[in-house]
């Protein structure tokens, strides 16, 4: 019985440490002026979700972990904020450590043994916290409370948002033949709606979430100054992920309804031309794919357009009947040997090895 119960303990304590780590994160985020929008609590099977404070707030079964993610909602002080942010963890443990030590003092002789168990987590999870190492949790690369803290220390946020503002605006030549209309700065500047870009496209990029990143996706679109170029490049985003991973076949639908609308907002980008040409294809309309896809193989376009469209090409010709023409549009986009585009070559051959 006594196994059982330190066993039961240790389960307990252990999930109630996560708890107040987490919760301490939430609202040292709150009191630095962020917006915590998502926390979890343990890992494996979600046992319980709960929308709180403007949060959403996830229990998993296993005491093994946990996570909390907040916004910036300006670039002021964010080097304090992010130190503040990070700290909140570390700070409820320590609290509990301290409550604890104070039981133990009070109790005195007659303090029960089984009281280091609680003290002996709580030391484990402060220090493991602070010490700066990356970790991998949730299916992704995260950084402990003292690696954030120890980067905050050495980066100048400024300058990191600016590049980013600067890396994005750059792209939006793509989707306007009017350089003159193109904001001045990408999403206008704004902070909060940026970060939800960014966590859209690492959804959508880095794990494959592609119903999360439509969702963020939306939240962006819904920005009340968000430019037409802008519009166009989220969602061309949206429909290309489509048209380059081929195993979305569920989304074409909603694919062609983004590159419908990205095309109104921008009808003479080469881009959108070729995103909507591959995925007529996808649907079937082969004739109408091709002849939106021919402007995109022209050499000055981008090598990975240039060898995607021509893999589109060649499945368009093989179902117009033009069997000859589909091996030269195979062996064009072999030759140009893109990584991504690569992908696309390989579906597309074993669709049409499966057809033929």
């Amino acid at each position: 019985m006594m196994a059982l119960f330190v066993i039961v303990l240790l389960y307990s304590w252990l999930y109630f440490s996560i708890f107040c780590h987490e919760i301490g994160h939430f609202i040292f985020a709150k009191l630095a002026g962020m917006s915590p929008y998502l926390v979890n609590i343990g890992t494996g099977y979600k046992f319980l979700k709960l929308r709180l404070f403007k949060a959403r707030f996830e229990f998993g079964i296993l005491p093994s972990g946990g996570l909390t993610q907040a916004r910036h909602l300006t670039l002021d002080r964010m080097k304090l904020r992010v130190i503040l942010f990070a700290s909140g963890g570390a700070f409820a443990n320590f609290i509990l450590l301290l409550l604890l030590i104070k039981l133990l003092i009070i109790q005195g002789d007659r303090a029960d043994p089984i009281i280091l168990i609680p003290i002996c987590i709580e030391v484990l999870s402060l220090f493991g916290s602070l010490v700066p190492r990356k970790i991998i949790m949730y299916q992704q690369n995260l950084a402990s409370d003292g690696q954030s803290i120890l980067t905050a220390l050495f980066t100048n946020y400024r300058q990191v948002y600016r590049d980013v503002f600067a890396a994005y605006n750059q792209q939006l030549y793509r989707y306007t033949n009017q350089p003159k209309i193109l904001p001045k700065t990408f999403l206008d500047n704004d902070v909060k709606t940026v970060q939800i870009f960014i966590e859209a496209c690492i959804k959508l990029y880095n794990y494959r979430d592609f119903e999360g990143a439509v969702e963020l996706f939306g939240e962006v679109l819904k920005f009340k100054k968000i430019s037409k170029p802008e519009k166009a490049f989220i969602l061309d985003n949206l429909a290309s992920f489509v048209v380059m991973q081929g195993g979305h076949k569920k989304h074409l639908k909603e694919a062609d309804r983004w590159s419908q609308a990205a095309i109104k907002l921008a009808s003479q980008s080469k881009t959108l031309k070729a995103t909507r040409g591959a995925i007529l294809i996808e649907l079937g309309r082969h004739e109408e794919g091709k002849q939106l896809l021919l402007p995109s193989i022209e050499p000055e376009n981008e090598a990975l357009d240039i060898a995607v469209s021509s893999c589109y090409l060649a499945k368009a010709e093989y179902f117009l009947g033009n069997t000859e023409k589909v091996n030269e549009w195979l062996a064009h986009a072999k030759k140009i040997n893109n990584p991504e585009a690569n992908k696309v070559l390989k579906r597309i051959q074993k669709e049409i090895n499966e057809c033929g």
